[in-house]
């Protein structure tokens, strides 16, 4: 089973983004990387978190202790 340290400084930080909601496109842009270095990415948080999917990688994310700080709800 995966752990969140299987992962490398810049698949966490893609993971991170992935999570928050980004698009390809948007963490492209903002760690100044291409789409496709992006996608290569997440292929391989894939593979070693045994995802098929960003939504089920966001879950796995969020269930092995990442997007733990507070959450302000609109009002």
């Amino acid at each position: 089973m995966a752990v969140l340290s299987d992962l490398t400084a810049r698949e966490l930080e893609i993971l991170q983004l992935v999570i928050e909601g980004k698009t390809n496109k948007a963490i492209a842009s903002k760690i100044y990387i291409s789409k496709k270095t992006v996608e290569f990415h997440l292929d391989h948080i894939y593979t070693k978190i045994g995802a098929r999917t960003r939504l089920m990688a966001g879950i796995w994310a969020i269930q092995h202790g990442m997007g733990r700080e507070a959450r302000v709800m609109p009002s």
